[in-house]
């Protein structure tokens, strides 16, 4: 029987030896042992005050585990050597980082526990660079609608095009710096709609994001279920040990693309809508009672 595979060996997964196909490669594994135990640092230090649960409690903690959690799922699982032999479960490994991973990433509320595991001296400087005047400005371009729609979308349509796609699954590097972007932009999107959610002059803003995100990707799955032939050579000899054709294997990725990714971004938006409409309107808050409602005719 064959061992747990440590290396980035290429060629796909047969499926007597799926669980098998650990990837405890070093570059995965240490990184987010690292996170865990820095996050972990700080919200031991943060929850020393009884206002540092205030800012980061255990709801938000828990978030952060469960996208560790996810993180670990999609790079070191045998979903990850699966990935690359199917390209319907290398989709599943793309929505499990960004519909999954990136949101509760940002839940968990990261930047002051992560801050906080850093010696005291960094972060000083950490927050001097922070209050920049530069830095506020990049970092206002960088969390505009537009622009974060553009990074998240731009990465999603690079990253499936035939020729990098197949690049990606051959590489080591490549695949490394699809995952990263993923969940980089992914990140970035969730971000800014979360914090949204709490102001609700940006509400409409991050419904529209929402939106116009789920809509280019129901286009991408809706290309790859529609199409007439396989797009990606790396995965068809694969599809073919699984006793599927690359054709039907593909048309699952579209499909997976398609109509579980929309559910999602529907039930986002309906949330965002819930939580607007439940909210008390500030105008009307306190408003004098119009005399003529209260006279009897």
């Amino acid at each position: 029987m064959r061992g747990i595979d440590l290396s980035w060996a290429h060629g796909f997964v047969a499926p007597a030896h799926v669980w098998n196909a650990w990837e405890l490669h070093p570059l995965v594994v240490l990184p987010l042992a690292g996170l865990a135990a820095a996050y972990g640092r700080g919200v031991r230090r943060l929850w020393v005050s009884p206002r540092g649960r205030e800012a980061v409690g255990p709801r938000a903690a828990g978030a952060f585990c469960a996208s560790l959690g996810a993180l670990a799922v999609a790079l070191v699982s045998p979903l990850h050597r699966l990935g690359e032999s199917l390209f319907s479960v290398h989709m599943v490994q793309h929505l499990l980082l960004v519909l999954v991973a990136a949101p509760l990433f940002v839940l968990g509320r990261p930047l002051v526990p992560l801050a906080l595991a850093v010696p005291r001296r960094a972060r000083g400087a950490l927050h001097a660079l922070s209050r920049s005047p530069g830095l506020a400005a990049a970092g206002a371009v960088a969390t505009g609608g537009v622009v974060v729609w553009a990074l998240h979308t731009g990465a999603m349509w690079a990253w499936h095009l035939p020729s990098l796609y197949d690049a990606a699954v051959r590489s080591d590097a490549l695949h490394a710096l699809e995952h990263l972007s993923f969940v980089a932009t992914a990140a970035l999107f969730w971000w800014v709609v979360v914090d949204a959610a709490s102001a609700a002059r940006a509400r409409p803003g991050a419904l529209l994001l929402l939106f116009a995100t789920g809509l280019q990707s129901a286009a991408l799955g809706a290309v790859l279920t529609f199409a007439t032939k396989p797009l990606y050579a790396v995965s068809q000899a694969a599809a073919r040990a699984w006793s599927l054709s690359p054709l039907s294997d593909q048309q699952l990725a579209g499909l997976i693309m398609w109509v579980p990714t929309g559910a999602f971004y529907l039930v986002a938006m309906g949330a965002l809508l819930l939580r607007w409409l439940r909210e008390p309107d500030p105008a009307g808050a306190g408003a004098p009672v119009s005399p003529a409602r209260n006279t009897a005719p």
